[in-house]
């Protein structure tokens, strides 16, 4: 996973994330278990069903872009899986 801001004020920020870090089965059960918390409700075996399923799109559309946006000041995101 891959997070780029540009800004017009501060300095650019480039993240790079294992996708294997964020996308695992310790990160699904602790995201469902938070999740459930906020009247979301998604079991753990969903939860990691889920991840799974990103993780096999990860691997056959590499570089796939999450989130794209642009203020009109100029400020640029995004978050590519």
């Amino acid at each position: 996973m891959k997070i780029i801001v540009k800004s017009q004020d501060t300095a650019n920020i480039n993240i790079a994330v294992p996708s294997r870090l964020l996308l695992n089965r310790i990160s699904a059960a602790i995201g469902s278990s938070y999740l459930k918390r906020y009247g979301i409700d998604i079991s753990q075996k969903q939860a990691i069903t889920l991840v799974k399923e990103l993780n096999r799109f990860r691997r056959k559309h590499r570089d796939w872009v999450l989130v794209e946006v642009q203020s009109k000041e100029g400020d640029y995101v995004k978050i590519k899986l």
